[in-house]
């Protein structure tokens, strides 16, 4: 199952101002979703610069090792919460 907006919906207030997602994935298609709906998302930022912040403090996983000895790519994210989007209209248009 991958990102869906509720998903969104739902992380949004929930993550504090300060806070920031982290994710990692080897799954290409997967990383395609996840760049998708929270590039196109207002109440998320793109946040590279914490990437070396947040992993580098963690070894790698069994996977990631893997994937990265067998020069397979390995994604990894970090999106900060915008605390002031502008508004999201998502309702149909009204004829």
């Amino acid at each position: 199952m991958s990102f869906q907006i509720v998903f969104l919906d739902l992380l949004y207030p929930l993550l504090t101002d300060d806070g920031v997602l982290s994710i990692k994935t080897d799954v290409l298609p997967y990383a395609e979703i996840v760049e998708a709906m929270f590039g196109e998302d207002p109440r998320f930022v793109l946040r590279p610069e914490f990437e070396s912040i947040i992993f580098d403090d963690f070894a790698p996983t069994e996977r990631e090792v893997y994937c990265l000895r067998q020069g397979l790519p390995f994604r990894s994210f970090c999106y900060a919460k915008n605390p002031n989007p502008p508004s999201l209209i998502r309702s149909a248009a009204v004829l």
